[in-house]
C-alpha cells in the first residue's frame, strides 16, 4: 500500500493547455454571470428573513445567557 502512493506522489499532475484553460474560464464566467443576473426566488427571499428574525429573537437569549454566566462568576 505504501509502495502505491509513493509511486503516486513521482508522476506528474496532468495540465490543460493555456488556451483550453481560458477557454472554459470564459466559458464558467459566462455561466455564472447569467445566474447573478437571475433574481432571487420568493422561497429563498421568505427563508432569508425567517431565518433573520430568528437571529434576532435569539440575541437577548444570548446576552442574558451571558450575563448569567457573569453574574455567577462574580458571586
Amino acid at each position: 500500500m505504501q509502495d502505491r502512493d509513493n509511486n503516486n506522489n513521482n508522476k506528474a499532475e496532468p495540465t490543460l493547455e493555456p488556451v483550453l484553460q481560458a477557454h472554459i474560464g470564459k466559458q464558467l464566467r459566462r455561466m455564472y454571470d447569467a445566474m447573478i443576473r437571475e433574481p432571487v426566488p420568493e422561497r429563498f427571499k421568505a427563508l432569508l428573513d425567517r431565518l433573520e428574525e430568528g437571529e434576532t429573537l435569539q440575541e437577548p437569549m444570548r446576552d442574558k445567557a451571558e450575563t448569567g454566566a457573569d453574574e455567577a462568576d462574580a458571586v
